[in-house]
This record gives structure tokens, sequence and C-alpha cells, in this order.
């Protein structure tokens, strides 16, 4: 059987699915190797241009950012300026940097502006022409700067959301919420700038600086929770910030201050440096994280690459090896079913002599290298027959007469106990032993079982005529016992299975005292047939049985199932002129 399909494996078709079926074992994975690989490279070149993509778009955040915090920090001198009248040069260097922040973002510029936007009136149109003339009213004065920050931080917002890495998303979140917490205290600061200045803030502006003021801390709150190493405010600075802070909320009317303004100043812009150094250290990670990531695509898109082509160079020469290791296979697995049907053949002889030698059970496991235990049988029934005149007959026939006398006679024996549940034991000269009841109990039945085959045998050769005496028959004398008895394997070398104990010898006792061509049975026999019925039993008296003094004894004279049978009805298996010659002898 290969599969669903019966043939001969050494056939011409059938070497031709088999080495079929090894190809196609051998494609099977080398394709599902390749698929597998040209799907990770899809996955790979798919990741390579997200992170190129996100590198791109990093890069576009960065310069708005640098764009988002000058302008910041141009707003904040601005402011400083209007209150105090200082630091004129500081406003100047801050418009410088803004516009050194536009021209370098050059064609970046055209994805930060409004549609229909020039770049020349992006700030212009924002910005304070003379901050020297002009006097601080407010917050809302500043709200062109305040519109165009809000407007770039959206700009960062949707420059960096398409194509961000699972791996940098933290980092990302920390980087926007510093942006808006940095928005946030710009314009919180402004507020307590101008309630510095004027000793009071009015209902508007103080519920701006309440809004700004919370947003800065959730933010910063935020960011640290999503990044605990982050170090954001100082001790020094954010005391005199938080003094203000608790000045502004319960904003009570207090009179101008210079020193305080110029000290809040200097701490809020030390606080606004140090969060943008954070935020540019953040710009750092993340940049060096996403070249890692594109090296890293990189890497894997050349692996998957590299795989993809050694798999499809190596595939024929492993198809080319497979057909000739299996070629030689079929060649090697030909001459063996050869050799192993020799074996079979050769296996099956040696059992079936085992088998004629021990019985089965022991043979299996004599064969399983066991030791064969010697075992007690309660009940069994030993059958002995002998010829009569054996050693007149041998005193006046050659060895080669007298053996194939004795073959012919025991051929017709083994046919007949065949039919029976008997286990012929041995034959030792002209004695032929059987046994029922071991090695295989049958309950009560062993007595029946010999009974009954003695019967047949001695009706079978009624008119036996020895080969090479036509003028005389052969007779036999039978004895039968029942008893327990010990049986086991006896030797290594040459086993036998032997029966040991005294039921063995009344039985012999019965066979050597019985009378031609009579099945002579002991009483304990006779116990046992009356039990199962139907066999007709004569006293023949009591015999002195040496070893065991004198014995009542039976003969066994029929059966209830041969009364319809007439003497002449009664046909012996023996067949003349039928003279079988050893098997030694026809091998020879």
């Amino acid at each position: 059987m290969y599969g669903c399909f019966k043939f001969n494996p050494s056939s011409r078709n059938a070497r031709k699915l088999f080495m079929t079926h090894m190809l196609i074992v051998l494609l099977i994975p080398i394709a599902s190797v390749v698929m597998q690989n040209m799907l990770l490279l899809q996955q790979h070149v798919k990741s390579y241009s997200e992170t190129i993509s996100a590198n791109e778009e990093m890069a576009l955040t960065i310069n708005i950012t640098r764009l988002l915090n000058v302008i910041q920090n141009e707003r904040m001198s601005l402011v400083f300026y209007m209150l105090t009248g200082k630091n004129r040069t500081q406003v100047e260097l801050s418009i410088e940097h803004t516009n050194d922040a536009l021209n370098h973002l050059g064609e970046d510029l055209n994805y930060l502006l409004p549609a229909d936007t020039a770049n020349h009136t992006l700030i212009a149109d924002m910005r304070i022409k003379t901050p020297e003339n002009e006097t601080f009213t407010g917050l809302e004065y500043f709200e062109p700067y305040n519109a165009l920050n809000r407007y770039v931080i959206n700009q960062i917002v949707r420059s960096t959301g398409t194509s961000i890495s699972s791996t940098v998303w933290r980092q990302f979140v920390v980087y926007k919420n510093l942006i808006e917490a940095i928005e946030s205290i710009n314009i919180a600061a402004i507020l307590v700038l101008q309630f510095i200045c004027n000793g009071y803030l009015g209902l508007s502006d103080y519920a701006q600086f309440i809004r700004r003021d919370a947003a800065a801390l959730d933010y910063i709150a935020s960011a640290q929770n999503f990044m605990t190493s982050l170090s954001i405010i100082s001790e020094a600075e954010f005391s005199v910030m938080q003094y203000w802070r608790t000045q502004v909320l319960i904003n009570i009317s207090t009179g101008y201050r210079r020193d305080a303004l110029v000290e809040y100043y200097h701490s809020v812009t030390t606080v606004l440096k140090n969060l943008q150094m954070v935020q540019d250290q953040i710009q750092t990670d993340v940049k060096e994280t996403i070249l890692e990531e594109i090296q890293s695509a990189r890497r894997h898109q050349s692996i998957s690459i590299g795989l993809v082509v050694v798999i499809l160079i190596i595939s024929p020469i492993l198809v080319l090896m497979i057909q000739a290791a299996t070629s030689t296979i079929q060649n090697y697995s030909t001459k063996l079913m050869a050799r192993t049907m020799e074996l079979r053949m050769e296996k099956g002889k040696s059992d079936r002599l085992l088998y004629q030698m021990l019985p089965p059970a022991v043979v299996k496991q004599l064969k399983q290298q066991r030791q064969v235990p010697a075992e007690t049988f309660d009940a069994v029934t030993i059958f002995f027959s002998d010829i009569v005149g054996f050693t007149d007959i041998s005193a006046s026939s050659s060895a080669m007469e007298v053996v194939i006398m004795l073959n012919t006679l025991y051929r017709l024996f083994d046919s007949i106990i065949l039919k029976y549940d008997v286990y012929k034991v041995e034959t030792i000269g002209d004695a032929y032993m059987v046994v029922s009841g071991l090695p295989q109990r049958n309950g009560n039945r062993h007595a029946g079982e010999i009974a009954m085959m003695s019967l047949d045998l001695v009706c079978g050769i009624s008119g036996f005529t020895i080969p090479h005496m036509k003028n005389r028959t052969l007779e036999i004398r039978v004895g039968i016992n029942t008893g327990p008895c010990v049986a086991g394997v006896v030797g290594t070398t040459m086993p036998r299975y032997c029966l040991f104990g005294d039921t063995i010898n009344t039985a012999s006792r019965m066979e050597s005292t019985g009378e031609p061509m009579k099945i002579h049975i002991s009483e304990s026999t006779k116990e046992v047939l009356d039990k199962l019925g139907g066999f007709k039993i004569k006293l023949r008296g009591t015999v002195d049985v040496k070893g065991k003094g004198t014995m009542q004894t039976f003969w066994l004279t029929g059966h209830s199932m041969y009364e319809h049978l007439t003497p002449e009805m009664l046909i012996p298996m023996y067949k003349q002129n039928v003279v079988t010659e050893p098997d030694f002898l026809q091998i020879i």
C-alpha cells in the first residue's frame, strides 16, 4: 500500500510515483520558504519605505519646531522690551533668528504656509513694526503671534502623525506635550509679566492665565509620566515662578516692581531654555532611533533578498541530489525486497519447525529471550502408545525399513490428532506420547479429547500392513491416565518441552500393561469421562502395576456417537500401498 493506492513498489510506475512524491515533498517546503521570504521581503520593503518617510517627516518637524521656538523667543523678548524698555538688541536678534529659520525651511515652507500665502508675508503681517512707540495693552496685542504659533503647532502634529513608528511613539508624545507646554508657559508668563507691571489682571486675561497655567502643568505631568527620567524644571527657577503664580491666582493689586519683573523674566527664560534643551534631546533620540530602524530595515531587506537568491540557486541542486538519492534508494529497496522475501520464507520454515518441536506460546517466549518457567497443571490427560512386537520387527528389518515404517505410521497419527485439542509431546522409538490440557488449559475436556483421539487412532490403523512385511499387520497398545503434572523447557541446546510427575509414569504403566488394539485407562481417567458422559467403559479388574502396586483399571471401548455405525462402516484411515519416505530422505 502507498497512500490510497496498492501496487507493486518494484514496478516502473511505482518508481515514478515514488520519485514524484519525493520531489513534491522537497518542493513544497522550498516553495513555502520562498513565499515566506517574499512576504518578509515585502514587509521589509514596506517598513523601509515607512521609516524613510518617518525620517523625512521628522526632519520637517524639527525645522518647523525650530521656527516655533524662535517665534516664541521673539514674542517673549518683545514683551520684555515693551514692559521695561531694555534689551532692544535682544529683540532685533530674535527677529533675525526668526528670519533665518524661515530661510532655512526653504521648500518645506510650502508645506507650512496657508493657501495663497507668500513667504515674505508670513511674519511681516503679524510682526509689530515699531514696538518702541507702542504701549503694552494686554495679550490681545500679541494675538498675531499666538495665532501663528497655534497654526505652527497644528502643522507639527500633522507632519508627524502618518508614518511615526511604534518604537518612538512614546518619545513623540513627550515631544508634542513639551511643545504644547512651552507655548502655554510662554502665554502664561506674558500674563504674569503684565500682572507684575500693572498690579492686576482683567477678567479675560485672568481666565486665560488659569487655562494656560493648568494646560502647562498637565502637559508637563503627562510628559513625565511617559518618560520618568525627564528633569524639566529646576527648584530655583520653579520657586520664583510658583511665587508669582500664587500671586496671580490671588489677583491682588500690588505695586510695580522692576526688579521682580526682571527676576521673573530670567526665571521663565531659563525654564523655557531647559524645556527646549530637553526637546532637542528628544529630537536627537528620535532621529537616532529612526536611523537605526532604517539600517535595520535595510539589513533585513538585504538578508531577505539574499535568502531568496540562495534558495533559488540551491533548489535545482537539491532536486538533482534528491533524484540521485531516490534512484539509489529504489535500487537498494528492490534488492532488499527480494532478500526480505527470501528471509521471510526461511523464517516461515524455521517457525514451522519450531512450532512442531515446541508449543507456540513457549516459542514466543523464547523468541523474546525470556526465561520460560516451569508450570504446574492440576489436571491433564496423558496418552502413551507403542507397537506390539516392535523388538522382533526391528530385529528382522533393516534400519531404513524401520524408519520408513515409523514415518508412515506417525504421519497417520499426526493427521488424526490435528482434529483434537491435544499437544504431541514426543516420539521415542515406537512410543508415541500425546497430552491434552497443556500448555493451554481446557477445563475438563482434556480427558474427552484424548479418549476420542485414542478411539480414532485405534480405528485408523486397523489393517495397517507393515510396508516391508506384506503378510503382517501392525498393532498398538494404548494407555491413558489423568492427573497433575509439571511442564517446562529443559536444556538450552536442542531444548525440549518435557512433562514431569507421577501422572506420566502411571500413563506409561497403563500402556505397558495393556493389550494389543485396546485402550487401557486408569480409574482417574474413568471418573472424568463419566462426568463428560457418552463413553463406553468396561472394567478390566485389578492389575499389578510396577511402582504403584495393585490398581483397578478399565478398557475404553467406544463412544455413543459410534453406536449407529456397523463394523463395515468403520473404514480405517490407513490406505494400502501408500508408503511415505521420511523428509530427510526426500531432501537428500
